[in-house]
């Protein structure tokens, strides 16, 4: 009888070894044919948005904040935009908006810009347009963040497609070439907005922005 159960428990022990090492050539056949594709999870950063660091990227301009100061940047939302989950980065930015502590200008702005990636390019429009009428200073900090820049040149390439004579349309141009620190590009673009009508808060703002920015 005793021998009886030690061959049972032989037998098991070797069948879910074999359960294993088929699951484990099935998972890597099936990833080297393209099955199965990465998912969108945000990462579990453990302290929310504030003071945490992104992949070793400290955001500098943003110290930890006390909840009662305007928050630091949502990583989470960034770092789902920049690695090209456009859909939960919009989730993402409109959770941390409503958060109670409300949002950066820098975050609405990145709202904007995954909205723009996601082909919601009118209600990106009307968000950058927020972005800029509140406080334009910050926005010159999203290229420090990771992948961020190519998301940007990727938004101007399809608005410039898009632009003809709107002058939102330019205006999302010149705004977004700003926060390139394509200074030079975003005066071009800001100028073309203004001629076919833009004006604003927000184009008062990015023009004044521009008139102190350096000339590269």
């Amino acid at each position: 009888m005793f021998s009886s159960r030690k061959r049972d428990r032989s037998l098991f022990t070797t069948s879910l070894i074999g359960l294993v090492a088929c699951g484990s050539l099935f998972v890597a056949s099936a990833s080297q044919a393209g099955h199965l594709r990465p998912t969108c999870a945000t990462p579990p950063w453990g302290q929310g948005s504030y003071g945490v660091t992104f992949h070793g990227w400290q955001p500098a301009p943003y110290p930890a904040p006390a909840p009662h100061h305007a928050p630091a940047p949502s990583l989470e939302a960034w770092h789902l935009l920049a690695h090209g989950c456009t859909h939960d980065a919009i989730v993402q930015f409109r959770r941390d908006a409503n958060d109670g502590y409300g949002s950066t200008s820098l975050d609405i702005a990145g709202g904007a810009l995954a909205k723009a990636r996601y082909g919601r390019f009118d209600n990106a429009v009307r968000d950058m347009h927020e972005a800029f009428s509140c406080s334009a200073g910050e926005l010159l900090f999203a290229p420090n963040i990771p992948g961020v820049h190519d998301a940007i040149a990727r938004a101007v390439r399809d608005y410039t497609q898009r632009a003809c004579g709107d002058p939102d349309q330019w205006f999302m141009i010149a705004a977004l070439k700003y926060m390139a620190r394509d200074f030079a590009g975003s005066r071009a673009a800001l100028t073309a907005a203004m001629r076919y009508g833009a004006c604003g808060r927000s184009v008062d703002n990015l023009r004044q922005r521009l008139s102190c920015a350096p000339a590269w």
